[in-house]
């Protein structure tokens, strides 16, 4: 019995059991059409899955682009103070993210609290200093504003009341300094959202810090590119990161300060207010403190007071054109490599598609663009087609031999 079960038992027999695991395995491997099928299947989940994780990010992917820039920028500092803590990452994290708040924040909100202070004092200044006869004398003197008002008395019978003039300049100084401190109050204070976005940011900060080797390890790893690729994207990236940190930031201080002094200087109220309303706007590409200097300058003459308006609006084209066009040249467009003109608009097409963050949105995009096509043109296209002329225009130098 025992020999008829053993016979009848084909894994009994080395041929029998390699031929059932033959078919085990042809059972277990999937036709092309399954392969399809497990491939498309994978790829949906995949998709689907990914866009519920972007969307669990996407409320806090400004906190994120900016710790990620904070990190780029303040790497040097991580680095070195690991090295004095004896290569401890998460203490060397730690003391970085806390002075990255002494340096950032701290300042920012003292100077926010005193924009508000001098906001709310400069419409009673205005009150105390301007008086009936004052505007009086405006109109009926000899500058601008007295010629122009004659002019509509004469020509039109339009009689001025200096009263009604005073009260309706002070009624919108009042105002637009109102409005400037209750702002500033705001954002002094604090919002919940951009308190919890401020603390993602740290805390984000604080990983990048200590785990950004690994994370740039395991993004390098998913990514088909090769690793000098990727490199070079890193690289620009972390470029980026500086430039419009160092470039914007440092340039706008700046300009402030100096605004701030032409305003001493000539003896105009509001200093500290408008020097750091000069530093915001000088942000903005172009415009900038223009739209600051350039009423100021037009007051002053409508005052009749010619010397102070030309030093006052002379003073500020030269500390703004020093500014603009030869320190944040030299702080942006060296580091990012590109062209003023792609600079310009990277910048005014962000400030349009993304608000004030475009200020770093579009540099970084237009750099990681600019970095994807100088690795197409490298690895991708044939370098007999390249001429030196693409590269001096991406990169702002000037090569007259390819104009004919």
């Amino acid at each position: 019995m025992e020999t008829s079960s053993a016979g009848s038992d084909p894994t009994s027999n080395p041929a029998s059991r390699d031929g059932v695991q033959d078919r085990r395995r042809l059972l277990r491997r999937p036709s092309t059409v399954n392969n399809k099928l497990v491939r498309a299947f994978f790829l949906v989940v995949l998709i689907g899955t990914g866009w519920l994780f972007v969307k669990l990010f996407l409320p806090y992917l400004t906190a994120i682009i900016l710790a990620v820039v904070l990190a780029s920028v303040f790497r040097p500092l991580y680095s070195w103070l690991q090295a004095r803590f004896r290569g401890s990452k998460t203490v060397a994290a730690a003391v970085t993210s806390f002075l990255v708040v002494l340096i950032v924040v701290l300042p920012l909100v003292g100077f926010l609290g005193l924009l508000a202070k001098e906001a709310a004092d400069f419409a009673g200044t205005l009150s105390e200093t301007i008086s009936v006869d004052d505007v009086n004398e405006i109109i009926a003197g000899e500058g601008i504003a007295g010629d122009f008002y004659g002019w509509l008395a004469e020509n039109y019978g339009v009689e001025v009341d200096p009263v009604q003039v005073r009260e309706s300049f002070l009624t919108a100084a009042k105002n637009a300094g109102t409005t400037i401190a209750s702002s500033g109050s705001a954002i002094a204070s604090g919002i919940f959202g951009a308190i919890v976005q401020f603390l993602l940011m740290i805390f984000t900060l604080y990983y990048l810090l200590r785990d950004g080797d690994a994370l740039v390890v395991y993004l390098m790893d998913l990514s088909p590119l090769p690793d000098a690729q990727e490199k070079q994207v890193m690289r620009r990236f972390r470029d980026v990161g500086g430039a419009v940190f160092y470039g914007n930031i440092v340039s706008s201080v700046l300009q402030g300060i100096f605004g701030g002094l032409g305003f001493l200087i000539f003896g105009l109220p509001g200093a500290f207010l408008w020097g750091s309303v000069m530093g915001i706007l000088a942000l903005i590409p172009l415009l900038g403190t223009l739209i600051v200097y350039i009423p100021a300058t037009i007051i002053l003459m409508a005052q009749g007071k010619w010397g102070i308006a030309i030093g006052f609006l002379v003073f500020n084209i030269v500390a703004s054109n020093v500014l603009d066009n030869w320190l944040k040249p030299k702080l942006i467009e060296k580091r990012l490599r590109a062209h003023p003109l792609l600079v310009f608009f990277s910048i005014i097409g962000g400030l349009s598609a993304f608000g004030m963050l475009g200020l770093l949105y579009g540099p970084i995009i237009m750099t990681i663009f600019l970095a994807l096509i100088e690795i197409y043109k490298r690895d991708f296209r044939d370098p007999q087609l390249s001429s030196a002329a693409e590269v001096s225009f991406v990169e702002g130098t000037s090569d007259d031999r390819y104009l004919g």
